[in-house]
């Protein structure tokens, strides 16, 4: 009987073993497929970052607008240039030829950047008439394009046009070239403009 007895706890032992003995092979699967996934994510993502336009894709994601590259987008070269940047676009709209550098030093850039009426004092030196509004979004739709925009409540953008449908095109010195609904774009711009007339 004492013999029975054992050889059934040894079976009941094997039945443990190969149950932990299975968990394991499944844990351990688990365990090598999560460390792929995170390698997988790892490379995947340096080599996203490492795209030059895929922050500027992201960040025009976040802001609510399509990406549509950098042709013709003066790239602010540091965080408080979007101001400088933004006028030179529009200089260049109008052959206006005045380097970037110039437009910083006329503007009195600050670490904080510059205002729109240190912007229209620098247009109307370079024989551009301009005129800084707050606009109502009617207004803003029938002004004269290019024209600056100040949004976020601290940076500069070119807006080139708006279609009938509402779509804002725009140039903004810190991603590039985007598109925008009108809906997003009223969310970011509180009718700050400089209006520039030729």
């Amino acid at each position: 009987m004492i013999l029975f007895q054992k050889s059934r706890k040894n079976k009941g032992n094997k039945k443990v073993k190969e149950i932990f003995s299975g968990r394991r092979r499944i844990i351990a699967a688990a365990g090598l497929a999560s460390i792929v996934v995170f390698i997988s994510a790892v490379i995947g993502m340096i080599y996203i970052w490492d795209s030059p336009t895929a922050l500027r894709k992201f960040e025009a994601w976040r802001t609510g607008a399509t990406y549509l590259g950098d042709s013709g987008v003066v790239i602010q070269e540091r965080y408080n240039d979007c101001g400088p940047a933004a006028l030179k676009m529009v200089f260049d709209h109008y052959n206006i030829h005045v380097a970037l550098i110039e437009i910083e030093k006329s503007v009195h850039l600050t670490r904080k950047g510059s205002s729109i009426l240190s912007l229209k004092d620098m247009a109307e030196k370079e024989a551009l008439g301009a005129e800084g509004w707050r606009l109502s979004p009617e207004d803003f739709y029938k002004a004269a394009k290019p024209l600056i925009a100040f949004v976020r409540g601290d940076h500069f953008v070119v807006i080139d046009s708006i279609t009938s449908d509402g779509t804002v095109h725009i140039r903004d010195p810190a991603i590039g070239k985007l598109r925008m609904s009108q809906n997003n774009f009223l969310k970011i711009w509180k009718g700050e403009t400089l209006v520039f007339r030729r």
